[in-house]
C-alpha cells in the first residue's frame, strides 16, 4: 500500500468508530448520514484492490431492515478488523518510506505554521528513552522506557478508538479555548481539531524527545496545519497549570485534557502520576519534585480532570 491508501484506512477506521458511536447513542439519522457518505469510498478502495466486496453487501441490507445491531457488529468485527490486519501486516521497510514520508511533511509545516519548534527535528538524543518498533497500525509503536519496564504511549490496535473514547468522555460541550499537556500520537489532539473546529487548542508539549520521535515515524502534518492549534515547549508543565488556572479563576468557557501517558514520562511513576492526577481531582495544590531536586508548586485549586 502506498501513503494514500494508508491514510484512508486510517480515516475510515475513525469513521467506523463514529459511526457505531452514533448507533450506541441511537442517532439513527446520523448513521445513515455517515454510512450513506462512507460506503461508496469503500467500496472504490476494495473494488480497485479486487477484493470482496460482500461485508458491504451485508451491511447495507441489515441497515436497509434497521437491523443496527448486525449492522454495529459486521462494521466493528468485520470491516474494521479487515483494515486493522492490513494496516498491521505493513513490512517493515514500507513503514520506514512512510515514515521518512511522514518526517518531511511534518517538518515542512513546522517552518510553515510552527517555525519556533523547528529545531526540535534537529537536536541531537541523548540517551533516548523511547523505543519505537515498526508494528501496529499506525505505522509504530512507542514505548517509554521506565526504569527496568516500559509503557506504551498509545494503543497498538486503534488508537482511533482509544482518543474518540476518551474525547467522548470529556466533560466540556462547546469551549472557546482547550489547553491539552502532552501531545501523544497526536490521536487525541486530531479528535479534539475534528470535534471542536472553532476553538482554539492549545498544546503544552513537555518532552521534547516523545515529540520528536512522533514527528520522525507518524504522518502528523495535517494536525500541524490547522491554524486553531498552538504549540508550547512546557519541560515543568507550569505553563499549563499556570494557564488552565487563570481560565478557571476568570470562570472562562474553556476544557483541559491531560494525557496521562506523557505526565508518567515527566514523573517517571505510574504511581506517581496517579496520585498527582488523584490529588487535581480533589482540588488541592500538588507539589512535584522535578528531576533538579527543586519543588515545583502547582496550584491547581478548583480544576476537574477530563481524559
Amino acid at each position: 500500500m502506498d501513503k494514500e491508501d494508508v491514510l484512508f484506512l486510517k480515516s475510515v477506521r475513525r469513521r467506523i468508530i463514529e459511526i457505531c458511536d452514533y448507533i450506541y447513542k441511537q442517532k439513527w439519522d446520523e448513521v445513515y448520514k455517515s454510512w450513506k457518505i462512507l460506503n461508496p469510498k469503500i467500496y472504490r478502495f476494495l473494488k480497485e484492490r479486487g477484493e470482496c466486496r460482500e461485508i458491504l453487501d451485508y451491511s447495507a441490507e441489515s441497515l436497509k431492515k434497521g437491523n443496527f445491531l448486525r449492522f454495529h457488529d459486521l462494521l466493528l468485527y468485520e470491516l474494521d478488523i479487515r483494515f486493522e490486519e492490513q494496516l498491521c501486516k505493513l513490512t517493515e521497510k514500507d513503514r520506514k518510506v512512510l515514515a521518512e514520508l511522514y518526517r518531511q511533511e511534518n517538518e515542512e509545516a513546522l517552518e510553515t505554521y510552527h517555525e519556533e519548534l523547528l529545531q526540535i527535528m534537529h537536536d541531537a538524543d541523548h540517551a533516548s528513552r523511547i523505543t519505537c518498533s515498526y508494528t501496529g497500525a499506525d505505522n509504530v509503536s512507542m514505548s517509554i522506557i521506565e526504569g527496568s519496564h516500559s509503557f506504551q504511549l498509545f494503543s497498538y490496535r486503534n488508537p482511533w478508538r482509544e482518543s474518540f473514547e476518551l474525547a467522548d468522555g470529556m466533560k466540556f460541550k462547546m469551549p472557546d479555548r482547550i489547553y491539552v499537556l502532552g501531545f501523544g500520537g497526536g490521536h487525541t489532539v486530531g479528535e479534539l481539531q475534528r470535534r471542536f473546529p472553532a476553538a482554539a487548542i492549545k498544546v503544552y508539549l513537555p518532552n521534547k524527545d516523545i515529540f520528536k520521535a512522533v514527528l520522525f515515524h507518524m504522518a502528523e502534518k495535517e494536525i500541524l496545519e490547522n491554524r486553531n492549534t498552538e504549540f508550547y515547549l512546557d519541560s515543568a508543565c507550569i505553563g499549563f497549570f499556570s494557564d488552565v488556572n487563570k481560565e478557571k479563576r476568570k470562570n472562562n468557557n474553556f476544557g483541559f485534557y491531560i494525557d496521562r501517558q506523557e505526565l508518567r514520562a515527566c514523573t517517571g511513576s505510574a504511581a506517581m502520576t496517579d496520585k498527582i492526577i488523584s490529588r487535581y481531582k480533589k482540588e488541592k495544590a500538588v507539589v512535584r519534585e522535578a528531576d533538579s531536586g527543586k519543588k515545583i508548586h502547582d496550584y491547581i485549586k478548583g480544576l476537574v480532570i477530563n481524559g
